[in-house]
């Protein structure tokens, strides 16, 4: 009988194939015959059943990265899209490396604490629910300090024996100390894209550190930010602050020049934006002006003495193990830093600066908006304004890059007439926005 349908075709030739085994003297050409069929079918069958593993883990992937994208849009899904993820740091001999870690950690004059005596009935202990607090925002999947002991065993620590190590976090807290041991880091050099690598700027060092110090960073910052209250910072600092982004930052530069733009056309006058780059600022910050801003905040004592001893002594070691001592700077990659950080640079927030000038930050960047009536009275209040800037980063050992700085007009008249804006001697170009408004 002829079957039509080719498959079934199929499965009837192997069947002819087949019986002249069942009538064979010998079973051993059946048996064998039956298990290169098994093997066959169970490896279609184990093939099928990774493919359908595949593709049922594709589709709970990306329910999740989309998950993650209503959540934070600076996430998992931000960073795939932007090719953020599995960047590798690039190889460089090691007297490069030694040459970029030079210049990134200058040699800062040494500072000699005198630490504050304290009273230990003043120093309240942490409580159970601050190290879980922290212990649970500290993120997985990071890379280990010199210890090499990653966060997941730390979370599983605090769970396992909460109590011991509370026990020596307070211990350390009541002491105003900070571990030697974990205040050594292993420097990895991250390449910035699309500069020389031959250039130290080219490259943001990333300091590994132990995770069980950064347990305590977090604790102590906890402390800290509940001690300064709402208004411990400025408001004008979009960086490293719960809830803020540089989105938040553009519109609030935005939202000045429009007020401006919607006035009506003969009260309306002419709006600027200068924006200003810290050199090297992460790895320069001086340990001193941290310490005044702590003071300056009104921080309590005990902390202030805690973070003298973390300053204290702070080494950092190549890929290769050279030690390199430092002498300023907050660590990137630490959990304490980027509040440090914004402690130090709310200063130049807080300038008096001439009417009509607004500042607004995000991290170490910091963008001067200048709205005035005419183009004299522009060039007069922002060229103030950024000399009153430059003097303050230099009395707290910072520095302004003007190469690296911009302005532009965002509301102006083509009948303005020339403006020019300096930093430091430096003139800085201005360019004038496509939409601007006569």
């Amino acid at each position: 009988m002829k079957i039509s349908d080719e498959r079934l075709q199929k499965m009837q030739d192997e069947l002819v194939k087949l019986r002249p085994l069942y009538q064979t003297d010998s079973p051993d050409d059946l048996i064998n015959m039956i298990t290169t069929a098994c093997d066959r079918t169970l490896k279609k069958k184990s093939i099928r059943r990774l493919k359908h593993e595949i593709n049922k883990s594709k589709r709970e992937n990306w329910a999740k990265i989309c998950e993650d994208v209503n959540e934070d849009v600076w996430g998992v899904g931000y960073k795939i899209v932007t090719g953020k993820i599995g960047n590798r740091p690039l190889k460089i001999s090691e007297s490069l490396e030694e040459q970029i870690l030079d210049t990134l950690f200058p040699n800062a004059a040494p500072v000699n604490w005198l630490y504050p005596e304290i009273d230990p009935n003043s120093v309240p202990p942490f409580t159970l629910e601050d190290l879980v607090d922290v212990a649970d925002r500290m993120k997985c999947k990071k890379a280990p300090g010199p210890n090499g002991i990653l966060p997941e065993i730390v979370k599983c620590a605090v769970k396992a024996v909460p109590n011991y190590i509370l026990e020596v976090m307070n211990s350390i807290l009541l002491r105003g100390d900070f571990p030697s041991r974990w205040k050594k880091a292993r420097v990895v050099l991250l390449p910035k894209p699309g500069k020389p690598a031959f250039q130290p700027s080219s490259y943001r060092p990333l300091c590994l550190l132990d995770t069980f110090g950064k347990l305590l960073e977090g604790l102590l910052i906890k402390r800290m930010m509940e001690e300064l209250g709402d208004h411990g910072l400025s408001d004008d600092q979009f960086g490293f602050r719960p809830g803020r982004s540089t989105v938040d930052a553009i519109q609030r530069v935005y939202s000045i020049a429009d007020d401006e733009r919607k006035k009506s056309r003969r009260r309306r006058g002419l709006c600027l934006l200068v924006t200003l780059d810290v050199r090297n600022a992460f790895n320069l910050a001086p340990w001193r002006e941290i310490i005044d801003s702590l003071e300056r905040k009104n921080v309590p004592v005990y902390m202030v003495k805690t973070f003298m001893a973390y300053f204290h002594d702070r080494w950092i070691f190549t890929t290769n193990g050279t030690p390199i001592k430092t002498s300023a700077g907050v660590p990137q990659g630490s959990v304490a830093s980027p509040t440090l950080w914004n402690l130090l640079y709310d200063g130049v927030l807080e300038l008096e600066l001439p009417r009509g000038v607004s500042l607004v930050a995000y991290a170490d960047d910091l963008a001067v908006v200048t709205v005035a009536r005419t183009a004299p009275e522009l060039e007069e209040s922002a060229n103030r304004a950024l000399g009153c800037i430059s003097n303050w980063m230099t009395s707290h050992g910072l520095a302004l890059a003007p190469e690296k700085s911009e302005a532009v007009l965002l509301i102006g008249r083509k009948t303005c007439g020339p403006v020019q804006f300096h930093i430091n001697g430096t003139q800085i170009q201005l360019s004038v926005t496509d939409g601007q408004e006569n």
